[in-house]
């Protein structure tokens, strides 16, 4: 599924135009974003947590030339899923 076929099934489900989902979709997103930039966790309860991991700056070798790299710390977005959010398979 993707972001048009979502606003299209939230669209028919709740019998809110597509514009107005869109916004909606659009203002949840970027509060999220905002609210993980300032290093918050964002909790939706029976769905899952989004998170920033940070990742410190390491030395690495590369497998062909066996020369030691740099790598840069960098923060990356996670998202932990609620336990029992997806159905498993009989």
């Amino acid at each position: 599924m993707n972001r048009v076929i979502l606003i299209k099934s939230v669209s028919e489900k709740t019998q809110i135009p597509q514009a107005k989902v869109e916004a909606c979709l659009n203002a949840i997103l970027e509060s999220v974003n905002e609210a993980l930039n300032k290093g918050d966790k964002v909790t939706l309860n029976r769905f899952g947590t989004f998170y920033v991991k940070d990742y410190p700056e390491r030395k690495v070798m590369m497998p062909k030339t066996k020369e030691l790299t740099l790598i840069k710390a960098k923060s990356v977005a996670k998202f932990k899923p609620t336990t029992g959010f997806i159905k498993q398979k009989k």
